[in-house]
């Protein structure tokens, strides 16, 4: 059942739009204005439930960095929000 939720979400994300040079895909995601709960598609990873956004420390660093935290079925993933923006869109069915 999850699979071909994935498929259409993914089918819906693709479509038959065809991107122009120096078009923006207008499909991505600004983390910012997702609301807790939301379905987004990782790009590698699949879908998952947006959690939200939060400081945290990496391995190796004691620097703070602002990270989208995405629930999938079988745990926790952290992006940071740089990342994001390029790497995650909206799950609409």
């Amino acid at each position: 059942m999850v699979k071909e939720q994935q498929q259409r979400g993914l089918q819906k994300l693709k479509g038959d739009r065809v991107a122009k040079e120096g078009d923006v895909s207008s499909y991505k995601v600004d983390p910012y204005t997702l609301s807790s709960g939301d379905y987004v598609v990782h790009k590698k990873v699949g879908i998952g439930r947006f959690v939200g956004i939060k400081f945290d420390v990496s391995k190796g660093s004691s620097e703070a960095i602002e990270y989208v935290f995405i629930e999938y079925a079988d745990g926790m993933a952290k992006l940071p929000v740089k990342q994001a923006s390029r790497m995650l869109y909206p799950y609409n069915l």
